[in-house]
């Protein structure tokens, strides 16, 4: 069996951390893919890291979203293959770096809210 496409961080007693699940839940679903919740008071490593931004959630080893689970951004990140997409990592994220990319062309000025 494959190893889970979507990780999710999160603690107990965490509303957001509730609400993610069930966006995560459902999409992977939809979706056919795997998906794991790891509870970051098991690891101080973890809890110095992510404290601050849980709910967070990786898809296939990437951080992709903290706080707020954006099941639309969700889909789409899954949909794309690990290699396919546009920019990975620290920096801008693919939403981020299309949208520059479009402010660039045409002038349009695009505030985006995970960053």
């Amino acid at each position: 069996m494959a190893s889970p496409r979507i990780l999710l961080l999160g603690r107990p007693g965490c509303h957001l951390c509730d609400v993610a699940r069930e966006v995560i839940s459902r999409v992977a679903d939809d979706l056919g893919v795997g998906w794991e919740e790891r509870d970051i008071t098991q690891s101080e490593a973890d809890q110095r890291e992510y404290w601050e931004m849980i709910p967070v959630t990786f898809v296939d080893g990437e951080r992709h979203d903290f706080w707020r689970v954006s099941e639309e951004r969700l889909r789409a990140a899954l949909r794309l293959a690990a290699g396919d997409r546009p920019v990975a990592g620290r920096g801008w994220c693919g939403l981020c770096a299309f949208v520059h990319k479009r402010r660039m062309v045409d002038g349009s000025r695009v505030v985006h809210a995970y960053h």
